[in-house]
């Protein structure tokens, strides 16, 4: 078998291709794999029951991938649970849903999860001690995101990461992404990544002044012609796959070091709430006023404040 041949669970083929091109040997499962009960037992909960097909598309260093139509639950969740009962699943494997009404956020906050959009989960297995692997995940996300918009046309330095874990275009969130690590203080056991992306969609919600507007790379394009959802997924998973071989190589100050550099909040007036706030009170300000740098483990650093910022919401003020 061609080793940039990855299989590809979907239960609509031809939904897949607007994620995917090239897949090929596309084939019925009928909710089994066989000789693999625990991959058989996640695509049956990914694809809720229903009867599945499985192809082959091009995606070197990929085990597989999963895209299903209408997720109905978290894919993102599903994986870390999967993950904390010992399954043995594939890595690294990605999953993509077109819609659903589980996905989230950070703290479980609401991701408008709408159809022309990118919602996707990843695993990683590396089952080794790696050096700084929580920062540089964090890191290895945005800086991932930030470089496969780099080669779209129009949009190349446009992107910036808004600390701790949004994409901005011209002021506008577009992008979103949460991590879940398994594993003790020296062995990294599983990780999962969740990313959000606004595509073709623009999502509509009351603005707030932690995201005061959202947009999506169609509305944002330059050009007279949209950005469609396979013009991004393929350059982001290879992306995501050479950004996770520098982590396991331990360049993870390289993926923090471009972090840094496309932060939008050095060099700005911002403040960071508690997050979540105390239970019964309102939101306590954490630091306030022009935020220095961004230090090894993603903290920030206030003009004139010693204590680093290790957590929080953060308002860009100008």
């Amino acid at each position: 078998m061609d080793r940039n041949l990855a299989y590809l669970w979907t239960d609509d083929p031809e939904y897949a291709l607007r994620f995917v091109s090239g897949i090929k040997d596309v084939e019925p499962e009928i909710q089994q794999v066989p000789g693999q009960s625990d991959l058989g037992s996640y695509l049956q909960d990914l694809f809720g029951n229903k009867p599945f097909y499985r192809g082959r598309f091009e995606a070197p260093g990929w085990a597989g991938g999963c895209i299903v139509k209408d997720a109905p639950q978290s894919h993102f969740d599903l994986l870390i649970r999967q993950v904390r009962e010992g399954r043995s699943l594939p890595a690294p494997l990605f999953c993509i849903a077109g819609s659903s009404e589980c996905c989230h956020g950070q703290r479980n906050r609401p991701w408008c999860a709408l159809d022309g959009n990118l919602h996707m989960a990843v695993l990683f297995k590396p089952n080794r001690d790696i050096s700084h692997f929580g920062p540089g995940f964090l890191a290895l996300a945005a800086v991932s995101v930030v470089e496969t918009l780099d080669g779209v046309d129009g949009f190349r330095n446009r992107s910036g990461i808004k600390w701790v874990n949004d994409i901005l275009i011209d002021g506008a969130k577009v992008a979103g992404f949460l991590v879940h690590t398994v594993g003790t203080e020296s062995l990294v056991q599983a990780a999962v990544l969740g990313l959000g992306l606004n595509i073709e969609t623009k999502p509509v919600f009351p603005p707030d002044p932690y995201v005061p507007r959202a947009s999506s790379l169609s509305d944002l394009s330059l050009g007279s012609a949209g950005i469609a959802r396979n013009d991004i997924v393929l350059p982001l998973l290879s992306q995501i796959h050479g950004n996770y071989g520098r982590l396991l190589d331990g360049k993870a100050d390289g993926l923090i070091d471009a972090y840094r550099n496309r932060s939008v909040v050095i060099g700005k007036k911002c403040k960071v709430y508690d997050d979540p706030p105390p239970s019964g009170e309102g939101e306590e300000i954490l630091a306030s006023g022009l935020v220095d740098s961004i230090g090894p483990n993603l903290e920030l650093f206030f003009r004139g404040r010693k204590q680093a910022i290790t957590r929080g919401r953060l308002i860009i003020l100008e």
